[in-house]
């Protein structure tokens, strides 16, 4: 399930299964084709209450990422927030998310020096962090 263009399953092992998180796995016929990954922010944040991120969620198409941040979203409660990072160039992931409830904060741009990934961002509805690299 290479979103990001290398291999990253030694990363991911222990990064999808950390404490303090809900990591959700989509999968057919014993194949991944989506995961996402809720995790508390850590302080300070300038929320009242606790605040959340979605980083990342990768899915083979919007119905799988509908399903997966509908699972996220059911874990909160009325008064808590969720943060994340989504790709300006994946109109699918703007739409699947403006459908539930998600509205717009602010851009921030990724820039590279020399040659830029090779990101499957159709697949990419929410980045790791720009700290994580993708």
């Amino acid at each position: 399930f290479a979103v990001l263009g290398t291999d990253r399953s030694n990363f991911l092992r222990n990064f999808l299964f950390k404490p303090s998180t809900i990591t959700i796995i989509s999968q057919q016929d014993g194949i991944v084709n989506g995961y996402g990954i809720l995790s508390a922010r850590e302080a300070p944040t300038a929320e009242p209450n606790p605040s959340f991120k979605i980083a990342p969620l990768y899915a083979d198409n919007d119905m799988i990422a509908g399903n997966i941040l509908q699972a996220m979203l059911s874990n909160l409660k009325p008064d808590e927030s969720i943060y994340l990072e989504s790709p300006w160039n994946n109109a699918t992931a703007a739409s699947v998310l403006h459908e539930l409830g998600f509205t717009k904060y602010f851009a921030q741009a990724k820039m590279y020096a020399g040659e830029v990934p090779k990101f499957d961002s159709a697949r990419m509805f929410c980045y790791s962090s720009i700290a994580l690299g993708g």
